[in-house]
């Protein structure tokens, strides 16, 4: 079963899955485009859900907010605040990533101080791949697709050439609320 918001374009037209297109591929669509996604909208969510409806609404919301701020997080850094950054970014994630971010924080740090100017990030379009394994329950695993635009991409390991990046990102459900446990650029096409 699959679900979908339809978003208003700015010439009345609406926005949403068409019959047969998957939610990557239209993340992708959204990816790619240079044009605004929606009128005056900043920020558009397209959720697409694939289980029944048994499935817990509050652990997908809620993964799909993490992936949302742990992003925005991840591509917002000011030189002059550094190590707040990484301590924000490392506070986003769990696992082997918050081991290796945490192994790895005075790059981070110093790749903040390396900013000429702060770095500012905002997803635009943010869709479950895959439902919460177990809902909202600790231990629970999810996947989300984000596409956000980025002043610095490289600050997520993008080399995509201009400021709008798509990401896949892995999910865990922790003690602490949901956290990432891996976050990779994907290149346009694949």
């Amino acid at each position: 079963m699959g679900v979908s918001e339809a978003s208003p374009n700015a010439d009345g037209s609406t926005t949403g899955r068409g019959a047969g297109q998957s939610a990557e591929s239209i993340l992708r669509n959204i990816a790619a485009s240079r044009r605004p996604v929606s009128g005056s909208i900043t920020r558009l969510a397209i959720v697409l859900f694939t289980g029944n409806g048994d499935d817990d609404e509050a652990g997908r919301a809620q993964a799909l907010a993490a992936a949302t701020t742990g992003v925005t997080t991840m591509l917002t850094a000011d030189p002059a605040d550094a190590e707040g950054f990484a301590d924000r970014v490392i506070g986003t994630s769990a696992g082997q990533r918050r081991d290796q971010l945490t192994a790895a924080r005075d790059s981070l740090i110093d790749a903040a101080r390396g900013l000429a100017t702060p770095s500012t990030g905002n997803v635009i379009v943010a869709g479950l791949r895959s439902d919460p394994t177990d809902g909202d329950a600790e231990g629970s695993t999810a996947q989300a697709l984000l596409v956000a635009e980025a002043s610095d991409p490289e600050l997520v390991g993008s080399t995509a050439q201009g400021d709008r990046i798509t990401l896949s990102v892995r999910l865990l459900r922790t003690a602490d609320g949901w956290r990432i446990t891996g976050a990779v650029p994907v290149k346009a096409g694949s």
